[in-house]
This record gives structure tokens, C-alpha cells and sequence, in this order.
């Protein structure tokens, strides 16, 4: 039986080369297996980053639903809508009953806030020409509470030099609203 090109029967591999044969053949296998542990490895961390994303969301969603709580705004006939690109603030939840929240935070009364308003007064950027803190402050008052409550908020920021003060209201008709304003004086 020949096989090649001259009729000639091919030689025997040597020792030597069937071992180089074997070798490159284990090298192959290896290099597979190594490159699918790779891309397993890669998965598995691409995983985690997404979980982690995932959680981090979460949470960020979670701590800007703790500084708007569930209030009963008054009634406001005109109002503007919130921009779109909101400016740093701080959101101050004045309760039925008169207590001040920020950010899950209680204060008793309105002369405890001014602490924490002068921290964050500080802590932000400021305005070059006046040097006033560029941090608003939004102001959501229940439509029940004592207005002298919702003026000592504004006495307080007006005492922590915050200048950018906004109030929460709800422009949708309600007829509680509409017996409030057609009552007489």
C-alpha cells in the first residue's frame, strides 16, 4: 500500500514525534477548556454588576421617595410645573400636626431645623456675585396645618441665608377646594 506522491510508504512517526503530536493535542484541549472558564468567568462578573446596578437603583429610587411624603397639598389655581432639570434642594414635609420632616428626619419644631439647614447652606455651592447658597428649598405643608408653622419654615430658611424657597401645591380640582374658596370672608 502506498500513499504519497512518489509510491513510497510513509515512515513511522519516531518516538519523539508522536509525543510533540500528543503534546500539541493536550495544548488544544487545555487552551479550549481556558477559554471557556474565561468567558464563565466574564459572565459571572457581568452578573454581579448588574445585580449590584440593580440594587443601586433601588435604593436611589427608594431614598427620593422619603423626602416627598404622602401630604395633602393645598389647592392652588395656577401653578408651574417642576423643571425638568432639578436644582439641588431640599424638601421640607410640614405634617398635618405640625411636625417638620426632611428626609425621614423629625423636628419638633421649626427653631431645631435651622441647624440642619445651615449644614446643607454650607455644604453647597455658592453664588459668586452675592454669595448666597445656590441649594432651593421646597416646602410641601399639608392644606390643614397652622400657616404660623409653614412661616417659622420660612423664617428658618431665610436665617440659613437659603433664598430659593418654592411650596408645594396641586393645581387638580377638588370640590373641598372650591367650597374653601367660594365660602365668604
Amino acid at each position: 500500500m502506498t500513499n504519497g506522491h512518489d509510491g513510497k510508504k510513509p515512515a513511522a512517526p519516531s518516538r519523539a514525534e508522536e509525543l510533540d503530536c500528543l503534546r500539541r493535542k493536550r495544548e488544544k484541549r487545555r487552551s479550549k477548556r481556558g477559554a471557556e472558564k474565561e468567558i464563565k468567568n466574564g459572565l459571572t462578573s457581568m452578573i454581579d454588576i448588574v445585580f449590584l446596578l440593580i440594587f443601586f437603583f433601588m435604593v436611589v429610587t427608594d431614598l427620593q421617595n422619603m423626602e416627598i411624603e404622602k401630604i395633602d397639598l393645598p389647592f392652588a389655581a395656577e401653578s408651574s410645573p417642576e423643571p425638568e432639570v432639578k436644582p439641588k434642594r431640599i424638601v421640607i414635609n410640614v405634617n398635618k400636626d405640625g411636625r417638620i420632616r426632611i428626609m425621614g428626619s423629625t423636628f419638633e419644631s421649626a427653631e431645631d431645623l435651622l441647624g440642619s439647614l445651615r449644614l446643607a447652606a454650607d455644604a453647597g455651592p455658592h453664588d459668586e456675585k452675592t454669595g448666597l447658597p445656590e441649594l432651593a428649598v421646597k416646602i410641601r405643608a399639608d392644606r390643614d396645618v397652622d400657616y404660623r408653622k409653614v412661616q417659622d419654615v420660612m423664617v428658618q430658611c431665610m436665617r440659613a441665608r437659603l433664598w430659593r424657597v418654592s411650596f408645594g401645591t396641586r393645581s387638580d380640582f377638588d370640590e373641598s377646594a372650591l367650597k374653601v374658596l367660594s365660602e365668604p370672608g
